[in-house]
Protein backbone atom coordinates (compact mmCIF):
# COMPACT_ATOMS: atom_id res chain seq x y z
CA UNK A 1 0.00 0.00 0.00
CA UNK A 2 2.78 2.43 0.87
CA UNK A 3 4.31 1.87 -2.57
CA UNK A 4 0.97 2.50 -4.28
CA UNK A 5 0.41 5.66 -2.28
CA UNK A 6 3.96 6.89 -2.98
CA UNK A 7 3.68 6.19 -6.70
CA UNK A 8 0.18 7.66 -6.97
CA UNK A 9 -1.14 4.40 -8.48
CA UNK A 10 -4.19 4.45 -6.31
CA UNK A 11 -5.92 6.26 -3.53
CA UNK A 12 -5.18 3.48 -1.06
CA UNK A 13 -6.59 3.50 2.45
CA UNK A 14 -6.60 0.65 4.94
CA UNK A 15 -8.17 -0.51 8.15
CA UNK A 16 -6.49 -3.12 10.32
CA UNK A 17 -8.78 -5.92 11.44
CA UNK A 18 -7.74 -8.65 13.84
CA UNK A 19 -9.49 -11.68 15.26
CA UNK A 20 -10.62 -10.93 18.80
CA UNK A 21 -8.80 -13.18 21.20
CA UNK A 22 -6.10 -13.14 23.84
CA UNK A 23 -6.27 -9.90 25.85
CA UNK A 24 -2.48 -9.45 26.10
CA UNK A 25 -2.01 -9.95 22.35
CA UNK A 26 -4.80 -7.44 21.69
CA UNK A 27 -3.22 -4.89 24.05
CA UNK A 28 0.23 -5.38 22.47
CA UNK A 29 -1.19 -4.98 18.95
CA UNK A 30 -3.02 -1.78 19.88
CA UNK A 31 0.05 -0.31 21.56
CA UNK A 32 2.30 -1.11 18.59
CA UNK A 33 -0.25 0.26 16.15
CA UNK A 34 -0.65 3.51 18.07
CA UNK A 35 3.12 4.02 18.14
CA UNK A 36 3.27 3.66 14.34
CA UNK A 37 0.03 5.49 13.57
CA UNK A 38 0.43 8.71 15.52
CA UNK A 39 -1.95 11.59 15.06
CA UNK A 40 -0.92 14.18 12.50
CA UNK A 41 0.39 17.18 14.41
CA UNK A 42 2.55 20.10 13.31
CA UNK A 43 5.36 20.22 12.32
CA UNK A 44 5.27 16.52 11.26
CA UNK A 45 2.84 16.27 8.34
CA UNK A 46 4.27 12.97 7.12
CA UNK A 47 3.62 10.41 9.88
CA UNK A 48 4.17 6.70 9.33
CA UNK A 49 1.09 4.81 8.17
CA UNK A 50 -0.89 7.98 7.45
CA UNK A 51 -3.03 6.03 4.97
CA UNK A 52 -4.25 3.59 7.65
CA UNK A 53 -7.47 4.26 9.55
CA UNK A 54 -6.78 5.75 12.99
CA UNK A 55 -7.82 2.68 15.00
CA UNK A 56 -7.79 -1.11 14.81
CA UNK A 57 -10.93 -3.20 14.68
CA UNK A 58 -11.14 -6.45 16.63
CA UNK A 59 -13.91 -8.83 15.64
CA UNK A 60 -14.84 -12.46 16.04
CA UNK A 61 -14.12 -14.74 13.12
CA UNK A 62 -17.19 -16.75 14.14
CA UNK A 63 -19.44 -13.99 12.88
CA UNK A 64 -17.33 -12.49 10.11
CA UNK A 65 -16.77 -14.10 6.75
CA UNK A 66 -14.18 -11.40 5.99
CA UNK A 67 -12.06 -12.34 9.01
CA UNK A 68 -12.44 -16.03 8.14
CA UNK A 69 -11.15 -15.31 4.62
CA UNK A 70 -8.24 -13.29 6.01
CA UNK A 71 -7.40 -16.21 8.33
CA UNK A 72 -7.39 -18.59 5.36
CA UNK A 73 -5.18 -16.30 3.29
CA UNK A 74 -2.73 -15.90 6.18
CA UNK A 75 -2.66 -19.69 6.61
CA UNK A 76 -1.92 -20.34 2.93
CA UNK A 77 0.75 -17.64 2.81
CA UNK A 78 2.43 -18.99 5.96
CA UNK A 79 2.39 -22.55 4.58
CA UNK A 80 3.78 -21.33 1.26
CA UNK A 81 6.63 -19.55 3.07
CA UNK A 82 7.33 -22.78 4.97
CA UNK A 83 7.64 -24.59 1.63
CA UNK A 84 4.52 -26.76 1.99
CA UNK A 85 3.65 -27.79 -1.59
CA UNK A 86 0.36 -29.39 -0.52
CA UNK A 87 -1.31 -25.95 -0.47
CA UNK A 88 0.12 -24.67 -3.77
CA UNK A 89 -3.24 -24.81 -5.55
CA UNK A 90 -4.88 -22.58 -2.94
CA UNK A 91 -1.86 -20.28 -2.70
CA UNK A 92 -1.84 -19.71 -6.47
CA UNK A 93 -5.43 -18.42 -6.24
CA UNK A 94 -4.43 -15.60 -3.87
CA UNK A 95 -0.83 -15.04 -5.04
CA UNK A 96 -1.72 -12.32 -7.60
CA UNK A 97 -3.33 -10.29 -4.80
CA UNK A 98 -0.28 -10.35 -2.53
CA UNK A 99 1.23 -6.89 -2.46
CA UNK A 100 4.35 -7.50 -0.39
CA UNK A 101 6.83 -10.29 -1.04
CA UNK A 102 8.92 -9.69 2.09
CA UNK A 103 8.40 -11.49 5.38
CA UNK A 104 7.72 -8.87 8.02
CA UNK A 105 8.45 -9.38 11.73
Amino acid sequence: MAQNVASKIGNELAILIADDGDKKVKTDLKQSFRQLRRQIRPPDYDPKLWYVHDDMYFGSSKGSVGIQLADLCAYFIAKHLEGDVAIDGFYQIIAPQNSNSRVQP
